[in-house]
């Protein structure tokens, strides 16, 4: 109940309002908020797979499309870590295309950053029984602005390397690179096959064919020219089913390790392919833990889980809890109830189940209330708490089951109950206590979402 139940002593009383300065985490000697800082990490994506060389050389060994007669070529991949979520994936490519001439008669020409755009797609499919490719997960098709390789190099690239380009110290035909697919949304199992897929002059989904304008031309189409690129090894994660693996869908026999095996779709081809796996790597983030709503979930190491987002320490943790926090304040706010002029303080907060209710009366009655439970509807909040103090003895120990409304007019609820009876009110807030409403004759209430 809110009623006075007799004369006491005048009590001066001063309000204390939670801030980030006197909200402490923990007991005594705990750590203030406002010492915390205010930046929060997004979610870190991590490596989980990489067999792309760092350094990137200037060029890789590489499987060529159009010569191979191939549309499509990838690996199985088991990931590292963790992280599954939203992957980034990169490939590493070979272009052999020059803008005039050719790689093969030695005679390649190229304007410095000279580039040419193609399509390429990018898709990553589940493991089937005895690493049989499963079904596609996800697929993307981008156009890429991609290099032709420099011109021929021959002062520095004479004899056997004849028509290659120089980087400085080696020669090379090829010139590699690297594109990326971002796949947001998009949750990886632990394994599994990644492909690069693109058409060329006369292989792929649907062949460019050759009625093309660069297919009429003596330095051909650049497509035609264009590889992925291989390594021998992978530094994060797991090459599947071993290191000699790979995933090919050729039209021609040859291209495979056994040249018995079926031609024009993908699948498994396993044994030959020691020292040129092909060179992808793939990044992700954790799944999205969302934030806490409560600081006993940052306690006991639980700040760890949460990546959405993420937290430097517990204390970190609590105060983004209290930023976000549905708040109850009340300075002042006076109204009569029975006859009897009264005035409440308060100030409380949903995520931390935590604050305090202040009363007194013009009978100079009183009592502090410790909230240990608050919620909020709407303009209407909800709190119970023990009462801890009051100029009544009896009235300490009681259970305060609170209500206030922050309109036009403000309106506030009060009784005094049972642990059970006030917890169950703030929790289903699907009554108001039983004294009141009370309007609001001086003060304000303020609820914040």
């Amino acid at each position: 109940m809110l009623k006075g139940m007799r004369k006491a002593k005048t009590r001066t009383r001063t309000a204390v309002v939670l801030t980030t300065a006197s909200l402490l985490i923990g007991g005594g000697g705990g750590l203030s908020l406002m010492d915390v800082g205010t930046t929060y990490a997004a979610p870190a994506p991590q490596v989980v797979y990489n067999s792309i060389p760092s350094p990137q050389p200037s060029n890789v060994p590489s499987q060529a499309y159009e010569a191979t007669s191939t549309s499509e070529f990838g690996g199985q991949i088991g990931l590292a870590g963790t992280n599954r979520t939203n992957p980034t994936v990169k490939v590493l490519m070979s272009s052999w295309a020059c803008q005039a001439g050719t790689w093969n008669n030695d005679n390649c020409v190229s304007a410095s950053n000279a580039t040419f755009t193609h399509p390429v797609t990018l898709n990553i499919y589940s493991v089937g029984a005895s690493n049989s490719v499963g079904s596609l997960l996800a697929s993307k098709t981008q156009t890429f602005t991609m290099p032709y390789r420099p011109s021929a190099d021959d002062t520095n690239c004479t004899g056997a390397n004849a028509g290659e380009w120089y980087d400085g110290t080696s020669c090379y035909n090829g010139k590699a690179f690297t594109i990326s697919f971002d796949f947001t949304g998009v949750t990886l199992p632990n394994d599994a096959i990644v492909t690069a897929a693109y058409n060329t002059s006369d292989y792929g989904a649907s062949p460019m064919g050759d009625n093309t304008t660069c297919h009429a031309t003596a330095e051909g189409c650049p497509y035609d020219s264009l590889n992925v690129g291989t390594n021998p090894s992978a530094t994060v994660g797991t090459p599947l089913p071993t290191a000699n693996d790979a995933y090919l869908s050729s039209t021609w026999s040859g291209a495979y390790c056994d040249s018995s095996e079926t031609t024009g779709t993908l699948h498994l081809d396993p044994g030959c392919w020691t020292g040129y796996l092909p060179a992808f790597e793939v990044t992700a983030t954790q799944a999205t833990v969302v934030p806490p709503t409560h600081y006993s979930q940052c306690r006991n190491q639980g700040w760890k889980q949460f990546n959405d987002p993420s937290y430097s320490d517990q204390a970190n943790c609590i105060y983004y809890v209290w930023q976000h926090s549905e708040q109850i304040d009340g300075t002042n706010v006076k109204y009569t109830a029975y006859g009897l002029s009264r005035e409440a303080n308060f100030s409380m907060y949903t995520s931390l189940n935590r604050g305090y209710f202040d009363y007194q009366d013009a009978n100079h009655d009183w009592y502090d209330v410790k909230v240990s439970d608050v919620s909020v509807s709407g303009n209407n909040g909800y709190f119970a708490g023990e009462v801890t103090k009051a100029s009544n003895q009896a009235w300490v120990g009681n259970w305060l089951f609170g209500e206030v409304q922050n309109g036009h007019p403000y309106k506030i609820w009060g009784s005094f109950t049972d642990q059970t009876t006030a917890q169950n009110g703030v929790d289903t807030m699907t009554s108001s206590p039983v004294d009141g409403p009370f309007t609001v004759t001086q003060g304000e209430i303020f609820i914040r979402h």
